[in-house]
């Protein structure tokens, strides 16, 4: 058991798996991690999380972050696959610990009530998810094949009505998209996203994207220090480098001004005080 005791952290991350099969154009996940899945016995993570608690370091006031890259499901969508039979033995298993956690996964997992209610009964109460677009061809240029742009809404406030939040992850700059993409991206956060997290398009080395676009000619340099997710590095498709720079920083400004952050944080406090009535 890492030796937390000497931080005193107020996040306390634990990781239960590695790997991804999914090998979305965009991400290093499968490179770094490789394509196979594996998981740590669900008696060593509840053993990891006692000891932490026996010693001090896991209180009332800790939050623990499962740093899975899909702490819900096992998947494979190319194959139609989505194994959540570990997730809800995990899950069952922190019940009884009585923690408060967040974690990465996928907008999917709505589609399995009885999982999303095993998650909140856990503990769960913020989710990562890369929802990316709010265009559905841009998922298909980006080979990721389990998201469906018009099941988000019900999706997201399926997670609401659990008391589950979200971070919703999106990126600018799709070969889909055009100087419109801002006002819609805005459009969606400020209804259903909790936490935004809006990047623009990079092809990190390593990635079918970043391979497709040295050879259709379309990376702009290869200075590294900007290959950051905050810095157009490429050409894109649908306006020019200046465009989407812009188009990125002015919705940024947007979503993380005080009005529009207060806004979101009491549309979600009113959304918890109604799926979680008194006593719960």
């Amino acid at each position: 058991v890492p030796r937390w005791n000497e931080f005193s952290p107020w996040v306390l991350p634990v990781q239960t798996s590695r790997g991804c099969r999914n090998a979305c154009h965009f991400c290093s996940t499968t490179r770094f991690q490789g394509v196979s899945r594996r998981h740590r016995p669900v008696e060593d993570i509840v053993a990891e999380l006692s000891t932490l608690r026996e010693q001090g370091v896991l209180t009332e006031g800790t939050t623990v972050f499962f740093t899975d890259n899909n702490i819900v499901s096992d998947t494979d969508h190319r194959r139609g696959i989505r194994d959540v039979r570990y997730a809800r033995k995990l899950f069952k298993a922190l019940v009884p610990l009585r923690i408060s956690w967040c974690g990465q996964g996928e907008i999917g997992v709505a589609e399995d009530p009885d999982l999303v209610a095993l998650m909140a009964e856990s503990g769960a109460f913020l989710l990562l998810i890369g929802l990316e677009t709010v265009e559905q061809q841009n998922l298909v240029t980006l080979g990721k094949q389990g998201n469906t742009v018009s099941r988000y809404a019900e999706a997201l406030d399926m997670l609401h009505s659990r008391g589950i939040a979200n971070i919703g992850c999106f990126i600018t700059g799709l070969d889909g998209d055009t100087p419109e993409v801002f006002d819609a991206t805005k459009r969606f956060i400020d209804r259903f996203v909790d936490v935004p997290q809006v990047s623009i398009l990079t092809p990190f080395p390593g990635t079918s994207l970043y391979k497709k676009f040295k050879r259709q000619g379309r990376l702009l340099h290869k200075d590294w220090s900007k290959y950051d997710v905050t810095h157009v590095v490429f050409q894109p498709k649908g306006m020019t480098p200046g465009e989407l720079e812009e188009g990125y920083s002015r919705l940024v400004r947007k979503v993380f001004s005080s009005r529009a952050i207060w806004k979101r944080a009491l549309r979600h406090a009113f959304t918890r005080t109604e799926s979680n009535p008194p006593g719960l």
